[in-house]
C-alpha cells in the first residue's frame, strides 16, 4: 500500500500565516489534522478550505497536550508536525515523500531543518534540527509544556536521522516587546512544570535560555547548573548537541557575570563535546579581547570561522558570519596586522554592508596600511 503522511498542527488565531503553510504542504501529504485551541479570527474556516480536519480543543496551558491531541486523530503511516508560521521550502515536498517512502525499518524518525531568519542582525539565520517527521507508532507522544519534543518517546525504538526537508520559520521576526511577552508566558509554564518534574532536564535548559532573554542572569546560571546536574545523574539523556549548547550558553552566562575561570572551563567542555560550535569560539575570543590577549583572540575567531564553514547548513547553533569576521578584524588590527584586518572588515561588510563600526574600523586600518583610497571609500 502507498505510504500515507499526516500533517498535524495546533493553531490559534493564525489567519495571516496559515494559508501559506497549508498551501505548501497540501500537495505532499495525505491528510491534515488541525487542532484549534480557541481561534476567533476565522482560522478554522481557512484550515477546512485547505482540506483539513479541524478538531476544536480547549487550551490547557500545555503545548505537548495539544500536540498529542493532534496525533490522536492522525491515521497516516508517518506524521509531519509544523507550526502555522513554518512553510515548507521549495524541494522539501518531494524530499518529504522520498524520506517516508524509502526509510528502512530501523528509521523511526527524521529531523527536519527549521530555518529561522532574524531581523536586525545583519542576516543571521539560525538553523534548528527537530524530529518533526516520525512514524505513527503506538506510544509516540510529545513531552514538555513548552518547547515540546517527541524525541523521548522515540528513544530506543530506532534511529532518528537528518532529512532534506526544511521549513522557513518566521517566528523570530517578532518585536522585542513581543519576544519579552512570549518569554514571560514561557517562564510561567516552565516553572509550573519544573515544580512537578524537578528532574526534567530539557525544562531546565529551556527556562535557563528564557531567563537569559529576560536578563535574569542569576536565575539562568542556576537553571543551567540544574540542567547539567540532572544530566550528570543520568536521569535523562539529551542529544550531545543539545548538551554542548547548554554547556556553551552556561559558560557565556558565567562570563557575563564575571566568573571567568568557570566560564572558560564550560566553553571548553562544550567544544570537547562538539567542536563545531562557532558561538563557543566567539565567546572565548571575546574573553581574550577583554584580557588584552590579541593573538589568542585572533586564533579563537579563526577557529569560529572554520567551525562555521565545517558545519555549513547542518549546524545547530550559529553566529552571524559577518560578526565573526568583524571581531577577527578587531583582533588583527590590535596586533597591527592592518592588511589582514582590512580583509576581515571587507568580509564582514560583504555580508552586512550597513554595519557602521565595520566601515569606521575599515577606514582606520586601511589608512594604517597605506590604502588611502579604501579609507576615503569607507
Amino acid at each position: 500500500m502507498p505510504t500515507r503522511i499526516s500533517l498535524c498542527m495546533i493553531v490559534k488565531d493564525e489567519s495571516a500565516a496559515l494559508p501559506a503553510t497549508l498551501a505548501a504542504a497540501r500537495p505532499w501529504v495525505d491528510e491534515i489534522v488541525v487542532v484549534d485551541t480557541g481561534s476567533t479570527d476565522g482560522t478554522p474556516d481557512i484550515a477546512r478550505a485547505h482540506g483539513a480536519r479541524v478538531v476544536e480543543w480547549a487550551w490547557r496551558d500545555d503545548f505537548a497536550a495539544a500536540r498529542n491531541e493532534s496525533l490522536r486523530h492522525a491515521t497516516g503511516d508517518w506524521i509531519l508536525v509544523l507550526d502555522a508560521d513554518e512553510v515548507l521550502t521549495e524541494g522539501s515536498g518531494p524530499a518529504l515523500r522520498s524520506a517516508c517512502e524509502t526509510a528502512g525499518p530501523e528509521v523511526v524518525g527524521f529531523n527536519i531543518k527549521i530555518v529561522c531568519p532574524r531581523e536586525g542582525d545583519g542576516g543571521l539565520v539560525r538553523l534548528n534540527w527537530f524530529p518533526r517527521l516520525f512514524r505513527n507508532l503506538p506510544g509516540v507522544r510529545f513531552e514538555g509544556v513548552i518547547h515540546e519534543q517527541v524525541i523521548g518517546s522515540l528513544a530506543g525504538r530506532g534511529t532518528v536521522v537528518n532529512s532534506a526537508v526544511e521549513a522557513l520559520h518566521s517566528g523570530y521576526t517578532l518585536t522585542q516587546e513581543q519576544m519579552v511577552a512570549k518569554a514571560r508566558r514561557n517562564v510561567a509554564l516552565l516553572e509550573r512544570q519544573l515544580r512537578d518534574e524537578p528532574d526534567y532536564a530539557p525544562g531546565w535548559f529551556q527556562i535557563a535560555e528564557t531567563y537569559v532573554l529576560l536578563d535574569r542572569l542569576d536565575d539562568a546560571i542556576a537553571a543551567y547548573r540544574r540542567c547539567l546536574r540532572v544530566l550528570d545523574l543520568g536521569r535523562l539523556t539529551l542529544p550531545p548537541g543539545v548538551v554542548a549548547v547548554a554547556m556553551q550558553n552556561f559558560g557565556a552566562a558565567l562570563l557575563a557575570r564575571g566568573e571567568r575561570e568557570e566560564g572558560i572551563r564550560q566553553l571548553r567542555a562544550a567544544l570537547a563535546l562538539q567542536p563545531d560550535l562557532p558561538p563557543a569560539h566567539v565567546h572565548l575570543g571575546n574573553r581574550a579581547l577583554a584580557d588584552g590577549d590579541w593573538e589568542a583572540a585572533e586564533r579563537h575567531f579563526a577557529d569560529a570561522l572554520a567551525a562555521a564553514e565545517r558545519a555549513g547548513d547542518q549546524g545547530e547553533y550559529q553566529v552571524s558570519p559577518w560578526l565573526i569576521h568583524f571581531l577577527h578584524g578587531c583582533a588583527r588590527a590590535r596586533q597591527q596586522k592592518y592588511a589582514a584586518a582590512v580583509a576581515s572588515f571587507d568580509a564582514a561588510l560583504a555580508l552586512n554592508p550597513r554595519h557602521a563600526e565595520s566601515l569606521w574600523l575599515l577606514a582606520l586600518t586601511a589608512g594604517h596600511a597605506g590604502r588611502w583610497d579604501r579609507t576615503l571609500d569607507a
